[in-house]
């Protein structure tokens, strides 16, 4: 078996995976203590993990069908990064994780997972055939937006990482240092992803993350919307709110745009036939 298909199997697993955490989480927002690997609190904090890995979900899926690693790299090195991450977190602070199914499941998934992704990232294939497909540039603005975003994401989530409680009153609502770790994790994960699509600047490759990117901004507008009162006084959540609404809307524009590409094209080979 390739390399890349060990690759694509794998995103196989992290999607289904991704999709039990993100119910866990997002749905059980409120239900911590009972259904999850350590008891989160507030449930903003697990609205966010969740919404998280609902989009994460949505970007191993798409990886899963690709078949260049020019495709797939765009999901492998966040997952890398949010592996690793979340692996170092749990280990830091393995006395918050409950005694129970949950809490083994989460420290034996993490402890097998980023030593494997690592070891795949390092033996993967380098020579490939020249993608000979033409390129579609993304639009000024949109490369723009995506290095804003990514900067943002790269900010806090090295931030909350680092000294997360040194980092949390700039954090829109409370966290502890495990959830705050949690966070940064995933938050420097999208920085990659974010980063790797405006050094490619192909909208067919971004595709995919165009609609995880859409996923992750919707999801944490509603999720914040059903916790709103779990955030902080003052402008925390409409600024909040207008970060992800830009999220959102870079993501639908990806989707829109490349959207538009392929049906100018069928077009034009209809009118040449």
């Amino acid at each position: 078996m390739s390399n890349l298909s060990d690759w694509r199997l794998l995103f196989r697993g992290s999607a289904l995976l991704a999709l039990i955490a993100g119910l866990l989480l997002f749905v059980g927002a409120t239900r911590t203590d009972d259904y999850f690997s350590w008891t989160i609190q507030p449930a903003q904090t697990a609205a966010f993990l969740g919404a998280a890995y609902w989009a994460a979900a949505v970007l191993f899926s798409w990886a899963s069908a690709q078949r260049r690693w020019e495709s797939i790299q765009i999901a492998v090195y966040p997952e890398v990064t949010v592996a690793v991450l979340l692996l170092l977190a749990t280990y830091m602070h393995l006395d918050k994780f409950h005694s129970d199914l949950f809490g083994y499941f989460w420290v034996a998934v993490y402890s097998v997972a980023a030593p494997v992704f690592i070891y795949l990232l390092a033996t993967r294939e380098r020579v490939e055939p020249q993608d000979v497909a033409p390129r579609l540039p993304m639009p000024g603005w949109l490369r723009a937006a995506l290095i804003a975003q990514s900067a943002a994401f790269a900010v806090y989530g090295v931030g909350l990482f680092v000294s997360p409680s040194g980092f949390d009153g700039a954090w829109p609502w409370a966290l502890t240092p495990l959830t705050a770790r949690a966070i940064a994790s995933f938050l420097l994960g999208f920085a990659i992803a974010a980063a790797i699509a405006v050094r490619g600047n192909c909208l067919r490759r971004f595709r995919g993350a165009a609609a995880t990117y859409a996923a992750f901004g919707g999801l944490e507008l509603f999720g914040a919307a059903i916790h709103s009162g779990d955030f902080r006084d003052g402008a925390s959540l409409p600024l909040f709110l207008l970060f992800f609404a830009t999220v959102l809307a870079a993501g639908l524009a990806g989707a829109l745009l490349r959207r538009t590409d392929q049906v100018s094209n069928s077009r034009s080979a209809f009118s040449v036939s």
